[in-house]
């Protein structure tokens, strides 16, 4: 979006300083949003697209950098198998690298990392569970309600919910 605004920009044969005095911004925030470093409000757009003479809706990222920001949040979560709970930290730590992110993937990526975090606490409680009646019981590996048997269940649903919400941004 940031660099769609500088060409624009560049094509109306605008420089920063006048597109500040025109849209009422000040210059260090239009220079913050052409560089990445802020994310433009509603406001901001509407301000720099009368400017531009643009629609708002152009400004705004397009769906399909949307779809491919929301597969690599929804992938992410296979950095579990690299790193303790990077089911959590993964998809995270994209989302604040990447400052950019339009309102619709940063609220999709909270929601997944919100599940991603209730799944982590359950699985964990229910990891401590099967550890303790495993003791008191003495509950061989291979029988059903064994440890393994339903951590790997937990680990297939949560594969499957990241495979389907990956998937879903495709439909």
């Amino acid at each position: 979006m940031n660099n769609y605004i500088r060409s624009i920009r560049f094509s109306k044969g605008l420089t920063q300083k006048s597109l500040s005095q025109r849209s009422t911004l000040p210059l260090w925030h239009i220079q913050m949003i052409e560089n990445n470093v802020i994310i433009p409000t509603e406001n901001d757009l509407l301000k720099i697209s009368t400017v531009l003479d643009v629609n708002k809706e152009e400004l705004i990222t397009s769906e399909e950098l949307d779809r491919k920001q929301l597969s690599k949040i929804y992938l992410s979560v296979l950095s579990m198998f690299i790193i303790p709970f990077g089911n959590i930290i993964g998809p995270s730590y994209f989302m604040s690298v990447h400052l950019n992110l339009s309102s619709k993937v940063r609220s999709e990526g909270n929601k997944f990392v919100n599940f991603q975090l209730i799944w982590s606490v359950i699985t964990s409680f229910i990891f401590i569970l099967l550890i303790i009646y495993n003791f008191k019981y003495g509950v061989n590996v291979y029988e059903p309600l064994s440890l393994w048997f339903s951590l790997t269940v937990l680990l297939i649903f949560n594969l499957g919910y990241s495979s389907f919400k990956f998937l879903s941004i495709y439909k």
